[in-house]
């Protein structure tokens, strides 16, 4: 049997990734919101000489991005909490080491 503290260290280990990640995720959605025109979308000079963005819709794109960023955020919310409650129960059961079970 393995004991819950060398499980909480993986554990332990794996919740230090995520707060590593989330503090990035967090720093990268500050940086985008200080970027000019935060409020309108993002704007871009046009590429393809017609005065439109070649890539759409800046405001779009913008749009997209944030979009994306606050789910990621959301998703490593959830998966902390995820982490957490399997850090709490394994600290009151001893897991078995699957090698032991062969």
């Amino acid at each position: 049997m393995r004991a819950p503290n060398e499980t909480g260290d993986r554990f332990a280990a794996i919740a230090e990734k995520i707060a590593v990640l989330e503090h990035a995720l967090t720093g990268l959605s500050n940086d985008v919101s200080a970027w000019p025109d935060t409020d309108h979308g993002l704007r871009c000079e046009p590429v393809d000489g017609t005065g439109e963005s070649s890539s759409g819709d800046p405001d779009a794109l913008a749009a997209t991005a944030a979009a994306h960023v606050q789910s990621a955020r959301e998703a490593l919310r959830r998966l902390d909490g995820a982490v957490s409650t399997a850090w709490a129960a394994s600290a009151r059961l001893y897991l078995a080491d699957p090698a032991e079970q062969r």
